[in-house]
């Protein structure tokens, strides 16, 4: 039985982080119709707190940056429809893609911009599964209030735990650092903010073991890998900032992916499918950056719509 489509454009866009919201304004200025499939609107740019390094605003949040962008795409016609992750992505004929969502839903378009970002990265130790939500958090801006004058633990040595350290500090009682090198990276303003503070216990070199607790978070095991000592932190919440993956599960055996999963795009932002193209964090592009996502949103948009007119 043929599956009935719901929904028909120029453009599918999926992903409403900043790379797929820009690159809907520009389709829409293009006057090429396009919806977006997400199943939320943000990405990490969403949940990443003071942005202080976007042109324009000395400083501003996330969210409100976020949700800027998307009044400017639906001022331009177009539809963030919310939706269950994307399951296939097919190209059925020379001129039309068919995306499936998981929920058994069908949509159709001539051309498809994949901008669906990346998603934490995890430990894969006891205790992380049972007790994300009950105090292990991959997000410090929606979790932190929880955790007011307690102590925790934050595992991750790069610029989004530096940055997350930051902002945690001026709610909780103590940080532990959990660091398996020996030195904190990042911005070096963040780094100097992190110098200044006095609630945070450096962890260096140590890996995490597990973490305990019944039906809340009530410690951490970590090893120190000099001495190989085990100790155990009595903290209330675990928060996890070691990177992140890309979302592209779905797309296996449908365009080139990396050893790392992301996408490899050519300088017009398409894939190895002809007609798929592909911004943002999801791809090879180095950097991954909320201006760095607009700019490649805005190439594929570009290209996709030059794209459509070399094919008509």
């Amino acid at each position: 039985m043929t599956k009935k489509i719901e929904k028909k454009a120029d453009v599918i866009v999926i992903g409403a982080g900043p790379a797929g919201l820009t690159t809907s304004i520009y389709l829409g200025r293009d006057k090429f119709s396009n919806f977006i499939l997400t199943g939320d609107v943000g990405g990490q740019t969403a949940v990443s707190g003071e942005i202080e390094n976007f042109p324009g605003y000395v400083s501003i949040p996330g969210l409100e940056l976020i949700q800027k962008m998307k009044t400017q795409a639906e001022k331009w016609g177009s539809e963030v429809i919310s939706t269950e992750p994307v399951k296939k992505v097919e190209k059925v004929d020379e001129n039309t893609f068919h995306v499936e969502a998981e929920d058994g839903h069908l949509y159709e378009a001539k051309a498809v911009i994949i901008t669906s970002g990346k998603k934490y990265r995890k430990l894969g130790i006891p205790g992380e599964e049972e007790l994300t939500g009950k105090g292990v958090s991959f997000c410090a801006t929606c979790d932190g209030p929880l955790f007011r004058d307690k102590e925790i633990a934050l595992i991750g040595g790069g610029n989004s735990a530096v940055k997350a350290m930051v902002q945690l500090a001026t709610m909780v009682k103590k940080i532990h650092s959990i660091n398996i090198n020996p030195e904190l990276t990042g911005e070096a303003v963040l780094l100097d903010k992190i110098n200044s503070l006095k609630n945070i216990e450096s962890h260096p070199n140590s890996d995490t073991m597990k973490i305990l607790g019944d039906t809340l978070v009530e410690g951490l095991v970590i090893k120190n890998k000099d001495s190989e000592n085990e100790i155990t932190l009595d903290v209330a919440g675990v928060f996890v900032e070691i990177g992140s993956v890309p979302n592209t599960d779905y797309l296996q055996n449908v365009c080139n992916l990396n050893e790392r999963g992301e996408i490899e795009v050519d300088k017009t932002n398409m894939t190895s499918q002809e007609g798929l193209f592909a911004a943002g964090d999801v791809t090879d592009v180095l950097a991954k950056q909320t201006i760095i996502a607009c700019g490649e949103g805005a190439k594929a948009a570009i290209h996709t719509a030059n794209y459509l007119r070399n094919k008509s």
